[in-house]
């Protein structure tokens, strides 16, 4: 549908008001071509590579690892996480209060085994291959 103004009650005297042409189409429908429309933005394609140089390999695994421990833990503010890169792997090893470790490896192992599957899933999101293991 074209771009065009319609009145949506009409005249006042009970006619429909005619259509407004804004000017956007030349008479076939097709837009008209305006020179000072051009790609003014081409600059900001330079800036897309740019971010590429900068990201953290394994942040939104980070992020995610992260955001769960701190959940999980009674003392949030005690979690560090180390990123250590080898061998094209990354490997996230996390600290927490030795009254939090129980909660983060949980019965039989099952809570730390479920949030390296998140991790690994978040990691494979971003094409980076991670692991996870808690400190001693």
């Amino acid at each position: 549908m074209s771009e065009r103004a319609v009145g949506a009650l009409g005249s006042q005297d009970g006619e429909p008001e005619e259509e407004e042409d804004l000017g956007e189409d030349d008479p076939q429908g097709h837009p008209e071509d305006d020179p000072s429309e051009d790609d003014e933005d081409d600059d900001d394609d330079d800036d897309e590579d740019d971010e590429d140089g900068n990201r953290v390999a394994g942040g939104t695994p980070l992020a995610v690892l992260d955001y769960v421990v701190r959940s999980i833990v009674d003392e949030p503010e005690s979690v560090f996480i180390e990123v250590d890169q080898r061998r094209g792997r990354t490997e996230l090893t996390v600290s927490v209060a030795q009254s939090d470790t129980g909660k983060v490896i949980g019965r039989r192992g099952h809570v730390i085994q479920a949030i390296r599957t998140l991790v690994r899933a978040a990691g494979a999101r971003d094409g980076v291959d991670v692991s996870v293991e808690i400190a001693d």
